[in-house]
C-alpha cells in the first residue's frame, strides 16, 4: 500500500454490505469542485479523497454560554499541519525506500460536501530534499480501524482485473434481456464461471 505500483492511483473505493461482503463503493475523488446534495449513505462506505479534499476540524472546545447555536466546527482542514491528528502505528504493506518515510494520522472530520462526519486516515510520505507528500482516505464508519481502511481501499486494485476480464472474455455487459432478475443471473454466472476458471 505504501510503495509504487500498487494501485493507489485508482479512483474508487470499496464499501461493506449488510452481510459483510465488499462492494465497489463511490468516487469522492471529485467532491472538491462538486457538491452532491441531499446525499445519504445507507450502508458504510470507504475510498480516497483529493489531496486538497475540504473538510473541517470539529470543534472540542468549551462552548460560550450566551444565546446562540454551539459552536461545531473549528475551520478548514490544513493538510500541512498534522498537530491536531493521532499518529498510528502501522506497519507498512509492501516495498518502501530507504530514504523514504511514512507517518500515518487518522482524524474524524466533517465532510461539508456530504453533510456528515467521516473517520480521515492521512498517509504521509517524507523524503529529504522534497517536499512531503500525501494520501487522504476516508471512511463512513467512525469507529473503523485506520489499517482496516488502508488494507480493504488496497483490494480494491485486485477487484479491477476481475471485472476487466470478466467484461473482456465473458460477456459481463452483454446481457439482451430486460428482466432484473434474469440480469442478476447473467451478472452471478459471468462472474461465477472467471472464479470457476481461476
Amino acid at each position: 500500500l505504501f510503495g509504487s505500483g500498487n494501485g493507489l492511483g485508482l479512483r474508487s473505493g470499496l464499501g461493506r454490505s449488510a452481510h459483510g461482503r465488499l462492494r465497489p463503493g463511490i468516487n469522492l475523488r471529485s467532491t472538491h469542485s462538486t457538491r452532491l446534495q441531499g446525499l445519504r449513505l445507507v450502508r458504510e462506505s470507504l475510498g480516497k479523497l483529493r489531496q486538497d479534499a475540504n473538510l473541517k476540524y470539529l470543534f472540542t472546545g468549551p462552548q460560550s454560554t450566551g444565546p446562540g447555536r454551539p459552536r461545531l466546527y473549528d475551520g478548514k482542514i490544513n493538510f500541512q499541519d498534522w498537530s491536531h491528528w493521532e499518529e498510528v502505528e502501522i506497519q507498512p504493506q509492501g516495498t518502501v525506500q530507504e530514504e523514504q518515510s511514512v507517518n500515518v494520522y487518522t482524524i474524524i472530520a466533517y465532510a461539508p460536501n456530504f453533510k456528515t462526519k467521516l473517520r480521515i486516515v492521512a498517509v504521509v510520505h517524507y523524503q529529504p530534499n522534497k517536499s512531503p507528500r500525501h494520501q487522504i482516505f476516508f471512511s463512513t464508519d467512525l469507529t473503523q480501524d485506520p489499517q482496516q481502511i488502508l488494507q480493504i481501499y488496497a483490494t480494491r486494485f485486485q477487484m479491477e482485473f476481475l471485472f476487466r476480464d470478466t467484461k473482456q472474455h465473458l460477456g459481463l455487459e452483454d446481457s439482451q434481456s430486460r428482466r432484473p432478475c434474469s440480469i442478476e443471473f447473467h451478472y452471478n454466472m459471468a462472474l461465477s464461471t472467471l472464479n470457476f476458471v481461476k
